[in-house]
This record gives C-alpha cells, sequence and structure tokens, in this order.
C-alpha cells in the first residue's frame, strides 16, 4: 500500500509517546491501530480508512506490530510524500531512494471492536483551550479534576492550599446526572495527547460513572485528518 508519508508518521510519533510498540491490523475498508500505554492505564487508537490509502488492498485481520523506534527512525529519512509499506513476512518501508525491511515483533489476535463505554457526559471543546487548562492545572498538581456543571471546569490542588480552577466555559448541554464523586485523571497523559492532536481540532469529550466507580475518559481528536481515540483510567479517590 501507498500512504502519506507525514500522516503515518506523525501517527507514529503520538503512539511512540505511550507505547514502544505499534499494532497495525489490515482490514477490508481500513487500516487500524491500537496498544496499551506502558503502565496499563491507558489505551491509544486511530482507524485510517481506505480512502486516505493509495493502492491500499488489505486482507481481513492481517496483524502486525513493530518496534516504533526503528520504524519513526526510517520513516523520518525518507523525504518522498507517500512510503510503500509492504506486509508481509516482515514490514517493507520504501520511498523513491531508501528500502527497509522490519522484523515483525510478534503475531497478535485480531483487534477487538473498539472499546465502548456508557458515558453520561458528551461534549466538544477546542483543542487549544482544553491544553491551556491542563497546563495551568500542571503547576499545582499532576492530576486534573474535572467539575461536570453548567459548565466544564477544571481544577488542581497543589499543597499548602495552592491551587487552580479553570472554567473553560463550555457549556455542556447533554448533562443527564451529575456524577457523585470527582472525576480525577493523570494531567500529563491528557496533555501528552493533546499537544499531538491537529491545531485546529476539536475535542470530543466523554465522561461519566458506572454505578459509583469513575469511568476511563475517552477523547477524540484527529492527527493530520486520521480519527484517534485515546482512553485513560481516572485515579481512584479513597476518603
Amino acid at each position: 500500500m501507498n500512504i502519506n508519508k507525514k500522516m503515518i508518521e506523525k501517527l507514529g510519533k503520538v503512539i511512540e509517546g505511550f507505547s514502544e510498540d505499534m499494532t497495525l491490523q489490515t482490514n477490508t475498508d481500513e487500516l487500524l491501530s491500537r496498544q496499551m500505554e506502558r503502565s496499563q492505564i491507558a489505551l491509544i487508537e486511530f482507524s485510517i480508512p481506505k480512502s486516505k490509502i493509495t493502492s491500499y488492498d488489505g486482507k481481513d485481520s492481517l496483524i502486525y506490530t513493530v518496534k516504533l523506534k526503528n520504524f519513526n527512525q526510517v520513516l523520518s529519512k525518507i523525504k518522498d510524500k507517500e512510503v510503500s509499506l509492504e506486509l508481509g513476512d516482515n514490514i517493507k518501508i520504501s520511498g523513491s531512494k531508501t528500502k527497509a525491511t522490519l522484523s515483525r515483533v510478534m503475531d497478535g489476535s485480531p483487534l477487538s471492536k473498539t472499546m465502548t463505554l456508557q458515558h453520561q457526559v458528551v461534549f466538544e471543546i477546542k483543542k487549544e483551550e482544553f491544553l491551556d487548562a491542563i497546563e495551568q492545572v500542571s503547576i499545582f498538581s499532576p492530576h486534573a479534576k474535572m467539575i461536570l456543571d453548567d459548565t466544564f471546569i477544571i481544577a488542581g490542588d497543589g499543597d499548602g492550599g495552592e491551587g487552580v480552577e479553570v472554567n473553560t466555559l463550555t457549556v455542556l448541554t447533554s448533562l443527564n446526572e451529575k456524577p457523585k464523586k470527582p472525576l480525577v485523571y493523570a494531567v500529563n497523559y491528557i496533555g501528552d495527547f493533546l499537544r499531538n492532536l491537529d491545531k485546529e481540532t476539536v475535542v470530543k469529550v466523554s465522561l461519566g460513572e458506572q454505578g459509583e466507580r469513575p469511568l476511563p475518559i475517552k477523547l477524540e481528536g484527529k492527527v493530520e485528518g486520521v480519527d484517534v481515540r485515546f482512553f485513560l483510567a481516572p485515579r481512584m479517590e479513597t476518603d
């Protein structure tokens, strides 16, 4: 298959921030990737539709896992606008001058459908506004407290009574039921994901609880026009 070099390179760099490996699965209508973060508290995935890939003849459910460091380094040396990916016993990456062969790390099982969670609150916010609030919170705390009222508020508590509360002014029109407990998530993971998204992207945020347990936050955005989804487990608050 031939694929836009800038697109697959940017996606590879996004994944490298969370995982040492990248798993690719060819389907008849898309190229899918999904991997867990190193400490198993986050999951990131993307899907490139057939319409964005030139000469795509993907067969159903072929799995390839590669080391991202080598994959990204090879791509960085190719100056062409498109690269060729040949998926067989190993993975071959080719440009007009460069041809590299990467070993498959392992044979994987077919990737299941994307994670489905019953979030009670779903809304959209501009990437830059969300990132600005997260970076303000990170000054005081490694964790962001998501406050869902009439608007979306992000807060962080520091030592000695220090802290910050940022009202994003994003109106929550789909707020069916307020969470019973604070929804708290690690700011570094959220910040790393947001920074890699396209500058003008609008982030879809999904939050909620199952019973009295907070659900993982789900963030959806775009990288080079490709849909990318990110799930992050909550920090469990103790009384």
